[in-house]
Formats: structure tokens, sequence, C-alpha cells
């Protein structure tokens, strides 16, 4: 539930994927778990490799789990100003 919150929020804003990785908590809402975020490009142009990994402690263990998506790469739209 705690991975498909966050590729929820990636959906509704794709603009904010850029390669490379990125760490972040989830708040009030999952105080104790955190995410690592790997964007990759791929060999499809098209397309860049999102794996999302979650963490948590558990009894003093440290836990995660690992989840992968695919999700299309956005295009920059420039707006033009005519003379």
């Amino acid at each position: 539930m705690i991975a498909q919150d966050r590729f929820s929020e990636i959906e509704a804003d794709p603009t904010q994927l850029t390669t490379g990785d990125q760490q972040g908590d989830f708040g009030n809402t999952h105080p104790n778990y955190s995410y690592r975020q790997i964007v990759e490009a791929t060999t499809q142009s098209d397309l860049y490799k999102v794996i999302l990994i979650i963490q948590w402690q558990d009894g003093g263990i440290q836990r995660e789990a690992q989840f992968a998506t695919y999700e299309p790469t956005t295009l920059l739209s420039t707006t033009a100003t005519s003379a």
C-alpha cells in the first residue's frame, strides 16, 4: 500500500521524475517508513525505470521491500511568443 501511494504521487506529477537517487519519508501518514527512489534511463528513450525501496524498523531490525515500474518520460513544453 505504501509503495502504491508513492507510485500514485509519481503518476500524478510525472514532471518530478529525473534520473538519479532521491530519499524521503511519508510524514505523519506512515511515520515509521522511509523510501529511496532510483530513476534510471532505459534503452527505450521514452521510458524511465523507477525503483522504489521502502524501509522500516521491525523489532530493531531494518527491513526493506523493493518495487519497480516503468514510467513514460515527459516532454518539456516551451511556449513560443510571436513578435
